[in-house]
């Protein structure tokens, strides 16, 4: 059996959290993301091109807070259509 790493048990966790919300679903997202969406809209998505196995990076939809959070020391700039629409990418 195979160890459950910190990050998988974060993932795992914050999936839980989520799918507790009303309407909620869990998918794959695109290549090797996973996602949570609410009504089929994607909101939360795990996993970024590139990522290590030891890595948890997070794109979250933040309509009203993005900007607010921007200065956190583990939130990457978003660019292009990430930023235009809200998106939050944090390792």
């Amino acid at each position: 059996m195979r160890k459950t790493t910190a990050q998988q048990k974060a993932e795992a966790e914050l999936t839980a959290f989520g799918l507790a919300m009303p309407e909620t679903a869990s998918g794959p997202g695109w290549a090797t993301t996973r996602v949570l969406k609410v009504r089929s809209k994607m909101f939360f998505v795990f996993g970024d091109r590139g990522e290590q196995p030891d890595e948890l990076t997070m794109i979250v939809k933040l309509p009203i807070s993005a900007g607010m959070v921007q200065d956190l020391y583990f939130v990457r700039e978003s660019k292009g259509w990430f930023k235009q629409h809200n998106w939050v990418i944090a390792h």
